[in-house]
């Protein structure tokens, strides 16, 4: 039989189970019922039957007996009143040229639902990240852009945000070259905004919804497909507008391109709404006649089986509870930061704040990682009792009253009985470790990598949050808490506050608890039929406590409680104290001191590790002397874990911001709670002095030069002022060095630069000339060592000398020597040669030559190094 052979029935809004058709011939069958059908387009499927006018409303049916799974709707009386259609009129085996068309269109629209809700995510995202990237935008050029390419650029990014909403990767790629020099470089990074993902799933489980119970679709095939294929749609088309206007830059040898089109946005996208769309579909044709979604979603989930439903409500509990906690608390960081243009958006991730918030109060663990290619990698562990933050124990106060709602509120859905029934806590937390393990995977954290290349040089780097991995077995741990605690609490809570108990689990939910029997859906669905409940075994509802035990337990409750209030406040005093003893201020009480100019106290606190002889620059005296001391000192929390710790310091020092890292370990604690941390690193910097021609101090301490006039001496960071020792013969100006950063040298060098006196001049100008007065002083024509000669013959004869002129003098800038010129001295003599008549002589000789100089204290010492000419 074919569609045409029966009239319209309940089968084209709820599928019955497959049944083989009555007819063996091939050939359709003319109709058999007595009032004739509507008509019905050659190929089309039979339209669904909708409730009301013009066909008057269907016979009762008595429902259908419970069957295992989930329960079917009974089958609607046909147009004409007649009774149900017979079993043989089921539904044909899917084909695809027996798709309805309402499915082909409900996908369009679905998709377009989808899809235009994914853009206003992508934009609401935008708009919260612009002012977080304030910077960025600038560093691409966005000041200087035209406002024709500011706008595109802007739309460009909305798109890149949907994606981003959807599950796609944001990568960036950059590149560069001028000449011979080239760079490139690519990132990328990916991050769930939990909060606009949601949105736009739960638009489009409401569209599939309202499309299911206007157009209901055969069977669960046609459900799938329909979602499916609106789900691959809205991906691939968001993909060709993100890759179409994706903000790109190629210009002057420059590209730049930043997108979120890729694979992952196809394929996480298509799964997600794909999800969302099935769910909605199938949840309307759950719905009854004249029911919300509201209430449609809230029957059906308490029909879920509980290792599925149990783990939602605590979720959800957890959510609503940790989400404003999310959100003030992170916003008042952020105003402490200097950071409130992020406050929007904290709002679109507090969501994911909230997740991590949760794991850390149920004393879980956030981990943060980097790495980089050659060099390793670091990773912090941020936890309660790590974290150093006095407010995260009331967080956990908070997970503690949190897990007790939940405990109620899932135990008076479940079947009271007079003991604990340990079979039955099983399953909760199973499916609470199950949706924690999917969760984290593939929801929770965020991630980047980049590589870059520069000439020859190239390198990576990722940088992860997720949460710890044995986190998963402390959330286990809570889960079975909850479980357990669903068993007892209800009946504890009914015995000292009936009213108490309706108002944590709900009135209904507490009325059928008291009667023995728990939530259990048997029929209900298209056709309207309630969800009624089945009784366990009969059993009295707990009695009442008497004013007694109501008394006991108030003491006994307000003593935990007394107790439990103790315990969060000693750990919060003491989560302060360590957080005033702990790397961090172990750095920051050391730099301090070395600020105050107390170098002696910050020598004692951390050892400078250097020779006794060169810690005489590491005195009070020295460092208050200095012309400039560190200033607006800043101390992150720094990396590392475990008992060494790496924690950075910035500081101004010559108008300049240094920085630099120091270690800190770990030491055994104080009365076993309170921590004790040593700076490893000392701040200290090695300066180099270069003085040829005299001594040098720093702070009133001379510098110990060696025998080539050079010293290094070590001093802690500041501006020093190496004056020139103090001498008759030699001045120099002072200089001043900057010390800044552990053995940091770019400005740690300084040069004393002498320049002999008037005094020195004087003095060697006497000497040089008593030099020559000595040597004319010799009657031979070759006076020894002496810078002037003449040839005679004989070799004795008597030569008078005399000094005409006598020559300038000029020292050398370091003092150690000299050079005459430009002097003449006169020798007179006999000439006795074969040609001569021994007539008397008188020649000139020029006067030029150089010597040394050596200074010994007061004392000046002029020599001839034996050169003239």
């Amino acid at each position: 039989m074919t569609m045409n052979d029966h009239p319209p029935s309940s089968d084209d809004v709820q599928p019955e189970p497959p049944v083989p058709p009555v007819e063996p011939e091939p050939a359709p069958a003319p109709p058999v019922e007595p009032a004739p059908e509507p008509p019905v387009e050659p190929g089309q499927p039979e339209p669904p039957v909708k409730p009301g006018p013009p066909h008057p409303p269907a016979p009762p049916v008595p429902p259908l007996p419970p069957q295992p799974g989930p329960p079917e709707p009974p089958q609607a009386a046909s147009p004409d009143g007649a009774a149900p259609a017979a079993p043989a009129a089921v539904l044909p085996s899917l084909r695809p040229t027996q798709l309805p068309r309402t499915l082909l269109i409900g996908a369009l629209t679905t998709a377009g639902i989808a899809l235009g809700t994914t853009i206003v995510a992508g934009l609401l995202l935008a708009l919260a990240a612009i002012a977080p990237l304030a910077d960025a935008f600038e560093s691409m050029g966005g000041s200087s852009a035209s406002p024709d390419a500011g706008a595109g650029v802007l739309i460009g990014f909305v798109f890149v945000c949907a994606g981003l909403v959807l599950g796609g990767e944001i990568s960036v790629q950059l590149g560069g070259s001028a000449g011979m020099f080239s760079a490139s470089g690519g990132g990328s990074a990916w991050v769930f905004p939990l909060v606009l993902t949601l949105a736009v799933l739960v638009v489009t489980a409401w569209w599939s919804w309202r499309l299911e119970r206007r157009d209901p679709q055969q069977t669960v095939w046609h459900r799938l497909i329909a979602s499916a294929a609106a789900g691959l749609a809205a991906s691939l088309v968001l993909l060709l507008l993100v890759a179409i206007l994706s903000p790109r830059v190629e210009e002057a040898g420059s590209s730049f391109l930043l997108t979120s089109a890729g694979f992952r946005l196809v394929a996480v996208g298509t799964v997600l709404l794909t999800a969302a769309g099935f769910l909605g579909r199938e949840l309307g044709r759950r719905t009854a006649q004249g029911e919300g979604p509201v209430a449609a979603i809230r029957r059906n989930v308490e029909a879920l089986p509980a290792i599925v439903r149990e783990p939602l409500v605590v979720a959800t509990i957890f959510a609503v509870v940790f989400t404003p906690l999310a959100i003030i608390g992170g916003a008042i960081w952020l105003v402490q930061q200097d950071m409130a243009g992020a406050i929007p958006l904290l709002l679109v991730l507090c969501l994911n704040v909230a997740a991590a918030l949760a794991v850390i109060a149920q004393l879980g663990g956030i981990e943060a990682s980097a790495g980089t290619s050659g060099f390793g990698g670091v990773s912090e562990l941020y936890t309660v009792f790590g974290a150093g933050q006095w407010w995260l124990w009331l967080a956990v106060l908070v997970a503690l009253v949190t897990a007790v709602l939940a405990a109620v509120r899932i135990g008076v859905r479940r079947p009271r009985g007079a003991q604990v029934d340990l079979a039955r806590m099983w399953q909760l937390p199973a499916g609470a470790l199950i949706g924690w393990i999917v969760f984290a995977l593939l929801l929770f954290g965020a991630s980047a990598a980049g590589a870059g290349s520069m000439m020859f040089f190239s390198g990576e780097g990722t940088v992860a949050l997720s949460i710890a991995w044995w986190s998963l077995l402390v959330l286990l741990v809570w889960a079975a808490a909850i479980s357990f605690g669903a068993q007892v609490l209800p009946a504890l809570v009914y015995g000292l506050s009936p009213r108490l108990l309706e108002v944590i689990g709900g009135r209904a939910a507490v009325a059928t608890w008291l009667s023995g029997g728990a939530p259990a859906p048997v029929a209900g669905g298209p056709a309207g039929e309630a969800a009624v409940t089945t009784p366990a075994a009969p059993s009295a509802p707990p009695a009442p406590m008497s004013p007694r035990t109501k008394k006991a337990l108030a003491w006994t409750g307000g003593a935990v409680a007394l107790v439990a209030v103790l315990g969060v406040g000693a750990a919060v005093a003491l989560s302060v104290v360590n957080a005033g003893r702990g790397p961090a201020a172990a750095v920051a009480q050391y730099v301090g001191l070395i600020a105050d100019g107390q170098a002696e106290a910050a020598s004692a606190l951390v050892d400078p590790n250097v020779s006794n002889a060169e810690r005489a620059f590491l005195t009070d005296e020295v460092l208050s002397a200095a012309a400039e001391r560190i200033s607006d000192v800043e101390v992150a929390d720094g990396a590392g874990e475990g008992d060494v710790r790496y924690i950075d310091v910035t500081y101004r020092l010559d108008g300049v911001e240094q920085s630099a890292s120091l270690e800190v370990e770990r030491l055994d604690n104080e009365w076993l709670v309170l921590e004790r941390w040593r700076v490893a690193t000392p701040l200290l910097t090695e300066v180099f002095v270069y003085a040829d021609g005299g001594g040098a101090r720093i702070g009133g301490v001379d510098v110990p030069f060696d025998e080539s006039g050079q010293a290094t001496v070590a001093v802690y960071p500041g501006a020093y002022d190496v004056e020139p020792a103090s001498s008759a013969f030699f001045e120099a100006v002072p200089v001043r060095v900057i010390a800044a950063g552990p053995a940091g040298f770019e400005g740690g060098a300084a040069e004393i630069d002498f320049r002999p006196t008037s005094a020195l001049q004087d003095e060697v100008d006497a000497q040089v000339k008593a030099l020559l007065d000595g040597c004319a002083e010799q009657t031979v024509g070759q006076p020894e060592d002496c810078p002037f000669q003449v040839y005679v013959y004989p070799d004795d004869t008597p030569v008078t000398w005399s000094i005409a002129t006598y020559p300038s003098i000029e020292i050398a800038e370091d003092g150690t020597y000299f050079t005459a010129s430009e002097g003449v001295a006169e020798a007179t003599y006999i000439d006795s040669g074969f040609f001569s008549d021994d007539e008397e002589v008188t020649e000139e000789r020029d006067i030029s030559f150089s010597g040394g100089i050596e200074i010994d204290g007061d004392a000046v010492t002029v020599t001839s190094d034996g050169y003239w000419w």
